[in-house]
């Protein structure tokens, strides 16, 4: 007991010094040093690395509004695998689970195929206007891509008239019966 009372903590109980908020020199020019979370780095990250002062924080802006852009256009590539994984796994029979799942692989696509003026919108400034059209194809190309799946999918359960379902024994029906009508007055 006579050692613990030795001790001295710190104002929230702990032994460390690092995290004792009042020290013997309280009010030191350094304290804000001695209280940083962990992680935190001290410098000025919004000047230029080459120390220039010319348009650094424009051309920031732009770079992060490309980032951004190139975000939105590989997002539907995330939904490629997972389109196809719920087309394989709703199986190859005809049933309402597989209807819901063919809606979806086909609406969503097609109605983002419709906003993409709208997706990238926000991206657009006077600048950069003309750098968009590679997202918005890739944009495009991915989505399509999508559609694909499902147009696969579609084929597969017979559900295309592409011929390839129809039997070649069944002919088209011969119309023997027609019928006509006089209009009297």
């Amino acid at each position: 007991m006579a050692g613990r009372s030795k001790m001295r903590f710190g104002e929230n109980g702990s032994r460390d010094k690092h995290f004792q908020i009042h020290e013997s020199n309280t009010y030191s020019s350094n304290f804000d040093d001695k209280c940083k979370p962990p992680g935190f780095v001290r410098g000025d990250f919004d000047s230029t690395a080459g120390g220039s002062s010319g348009g650094g924080k424009k051309d920031d802006r732009q770079t992060i509004l490309m980032r951004q852009a190139w975000a939105t256009a590989k997002s539907p590539g995330k939904q490629i695998m997972m389109s196809g994984l719920m087309m394989w796994m709703s199986g190859s029979t005809m049933s309402i689970f597989t209807l819901m799942m063919m809606t979806m692989v086909m609406i969503n696509p097609i109605t983002a195929l419709f906003g993409v003026q709208s997706q990238f919108q926000r991206f657009e400034t006077q600048e950069n206007y003309k750098q968009l059209w590679l997202p918005k194809l890739t944009f495009i190309a991915l989505n399509l891509a999508c559609v694909g799946i499902g147009v696969w999918k579609l084929n597969a359960l017979g559900l295309l008239p592409t011929g390839e379902h129809i039997p070649p024994t069944v002919s088209a029906p011969s119309y023997t019966e027609y019928s006509m009508g006089i209009m009297l007055d």
